[in-house]
């Protein structure tokens, strides 16, 4: 059994979605009943800007000798399990591939760039894949990480050639590239995430998968369920 000690922090701007409070009350509890050596500690951060809280996130895990942070965004549902799922995989960098607010919903996740600078998708479904980037909305992070990385460890960029800004999730990205720190999608436990805004949105490649462990959530069993298939 794998010993941890996780702080969970999500910024907020001061307003939950009850999907995630409930969520997050189902993590703790069942956590703590079926994973007691994980110790866990909230810490939540009220700003409109990103990266400044993430970047206070990873102060507060150093400081107080947290082994991994997790990020968890308030707009997410998640199974009780999360931390469980993405701990047992030991890796410095593990997240979950969550679905953009948009019709098509759009993944986070990507292996690269294409000959013409789209995104190249994920090729698989389930277990553990590298990637080149995805979204910090569900992200365990080993807090030793944050020494390898120059601050700010969260930057907001302005793209010349393109004249957009990318967020604070592309930068920490590419801080990480960097580094030479490999970056991991949880798969399985992609299939198990919602992304709620006027409903919730999920990928479709993991619409079968999602039928099939439907009935663990419900029957509570859960918290217990952690996939070793990539050990």
């Amino acid at each position: 059994m794998i010993s941890a000690k996780v702080l969970v922090g999500f910024p907020t701007t001061g307003h939950w979605s009850d999907q995630f409070g409930m969520a997050m009350c189902n993590m703790l509890t069942q956590t703590m009943r079926h994973e007691p050596q994980i110790e866990m500690a909230v810490l939540n951060h009220k700003t409109s800007m990103l990266w400044a809280a993430r970047q206070h996130f990873g102060e507060m895990a150093l400081k107080y000798n947290f082994t991994h942070l997790l990020f968890i965004d308030t707009d997410q549902s998640f199974p009780a399990s999360v931390v469980a799922r993405l701990l047992t995989h030991q890796r410095a960098i593990v997240a979950c591939n969550i679905a953009t607010k948009v019709d098509p919903p759009q993944e986070t996740a990507c292996l690269g760039l294409d000959e013409n600078g789209k995104l190249i998708p994920c090729e698989r479904n389930t277990g553990l894949e590298r990637v080149w980037r995805v979204g910090t909305g569900i992200m365990l992070i080993k807090a030793t990480v944050f020494h390898d990385l120059k601050k700010p460890w969260f930057p907001v960029q302005w793209l010349e050639d393109e004249q957009r800004w990318v967020g604070e999730d592309w930068g920490f990205c590419e801080k990480l590239e960097k580094a030479g720190i490999p970056i991991w999608v949880d798969h399985d436990t992609s299939a198990l995430v919602g992304h709620w805004g006027n409903k919730m949105y999920s990928l479709p490649r993991y619409e079968e998968f999602r039928v099939e462990n439907t009935q663990v959530i419900y029957e509570g069993r859960d918290a217990g369920l952690v996939d070793r298939r990539e050990q």
